[in-house]
């Protein structure tokens, strides 16, 4: 009978350590028994030590000198990372199989440049991917994976296709072209026919065809395609309700549909190289930006934007709505993109002769003045009407009034008199010993009383 000394030790050799009483989980490294374990994959023959296992928990990272297949039957959850170890470039790798998993955390195989095959099919949930898909005969199968939060592709590869991807909670990029077109680089199709929500869309290269039919989401990171080098039949999102940041699409693209929204405040920016078609349900936008050869710039319920800019190489067919908006917002310009039957539908143009108002410089600044005092005049009063007098009390106060007069003139005439006598000296005169000084000098006198100088 074996003792359960000696069954750990035997467990250790072949580098699965069991998890409490469960025979089932394993970690990526026997040595390292926690979450961050990971295993340095240099051979496949490493990977007869998960027979068994159905839980992986820690990072498998693939060496440069790996060569084969990575094959992992009946594991069913893999909490970790599958990536290439380090920054070398492992070009080797044939296939990685999973066929039981449905949950894996991460793949990081953007720089493997030789996985010709990836066969997830019973995956639904991951957290990110980063993978490069080689030209030629190349297949990778995640048909039923639904909701992941990352994904980015690159390289040469002719198909990407997730029949099942519902929610990409980040952004989705792919990148199949990053210098100038090549000779065996072949246009790539790109579905995605069940996603509904979906962050950020970034795709960029010859691109054959695109199908988002039931797209009814894009959020902060907006949508971004680079068509090249490929007439792209159309970027159409029949189902779109809600854009969170700005639609960026330029190159070779003969129609859009911007399917059922109507508002959003992202800004629109379209730049063809080839003869396109627009289509949008828009009523309020943000920032409109087309320029390019406009076939048809469809925008029929349109009654407000923030800003618009149309430049088209041929006239446009145009709706009565869109030349409204456009005269109104770039007024008095005329909506010359379109063609002469869609101006006459619209009517004339009622700001034909707008004049732009001059900009105001600003206020002419006032020259400064000296402060000057000017009196405040004393308001005369004002004599409020009392009782009349009788004619009996006038005569009276007028015959007071006379006497009075007489007795001053009387007074005067008394007094000039006596100061004609010399010697006669009268109380309030000068007292005996001083003079009258001859002249006052002005110099002398006191200042006023508001500039007195109190030292003096």
């Amino acid at each position: 009978m074996i003792s359960v000394k000696s069954l750990f030790a035997l467990l250790l050799v072949t580098g699965v350590v069991p998890i409490g009483i469960s025979a089932q989980d394993c970690y990526a490294n026997a040595t390292e028994t926690d979450t961050e374990s990971r295993l340095i994959l240099s051979s496949p023959d490493q990977l007869s030590a998960f027979d068994g296992c159905t839980t992986i928990i820690g990072d498998i990272l693939i060496d440069k000198n790996f060569a084969g297949s990575i094959v992992l039957n009946g594991v069913t959850n893999f909490t970790g990372t599958i990536a290439s170890y380090g920054y070398a470039v492992t070009t080797v790798v044939d296939a990685i199989e999973m066929p039981d998993a449905l949950y894996i955390n991460r793949l990081g195989l953007h720089n493997a440049r030789m996985v010709r095959r990836l066969s997830l099919p019973r995956v639904e949930r991951m957290a990110a991917m980063w993978l490069y898909q080689p030209a030629g005969d190349s297949s990778f199968d995640l048909g039923a994976l639904k909701d992941i939060s990352l994904i980015y592709m690159s390289g040469p590869g002719t198909n990407v296709s997730f029949p099942s991807l519902e929610t990409i909670t980040n952004d989705f990029t792919l990148v199949t072209d990053l210098l100038s077109p090549s000779d065996d680089r072949a246009p790539i199709d790109v579905h995605l026919p069940a996603l509904r929500e979906v962050e950020g869309l970034n795709i960029k290269g010859p691109i054959r065809s695109l199908l988002t039919p039931n797209v009814e989401a894009i959020g902060s990171g907006g949508m971004w395609v680079e068509a090249r080098y490929e007439d792209l039949p159309g970027v159409l999102l029949p189902s779109l309700a809600r854009l969170g940041a700005r639609v960026s699409l330029s190159g070779h693209i003969k129609r859009v549909d911007l399917g059922g929204m109507q508002e959003t405040n992202a800004s629109i920016t379209i730049k063809a190289e080839s003869p396109v078609e627009i289509n949008s349900a828009l009523q309020n936008a943000g920032d409109i930006d087309l320029s390019g050869e406009l076939q048809a710039v469809n925008f029929d319920d349109i009654s407000h934007a923030t800003e618009m800019s149309i430049n088209s190489t041929t006239l446009s067919q145009c709706p009565p709505s869109l030349v409204e908006v456009y005269r109104e917002l770039n007024r008095p310009r005329e909506a010359e993109f379109c063609d002469s039957n869609s101006l006459q539908l619209a009517g004339d143009n009622p700001w034909a002769d707008y004049v732009s108002p001059i900009p105001n410089p600003g206020p002419t600044p006032t020259p400064t003045q000296t402060p000057s005092w000017t009196p405040t005049p004393t308001p005369s009063p004002v004599m409020s009407p009392g009782p009349v007098l009788s004619t009996g009390a006038l005569a009276g106060i007028i015959v007071v009034i006379a006497v009075l007069g007489s007795a001053a003139i009387a007074a005067f005439w008394i007094r000039r008199y006596r100061k004609k006598i010399p010697g006669e000296k009268t109380a309030g005169d000068v007292p005996a010993g001083r003079d009258l000084p001859p002249h006052v000098n002005f110099d002398d006198a006191p200042p006023p009383p508001y500039s007195r100088d109190p030292q003096k």
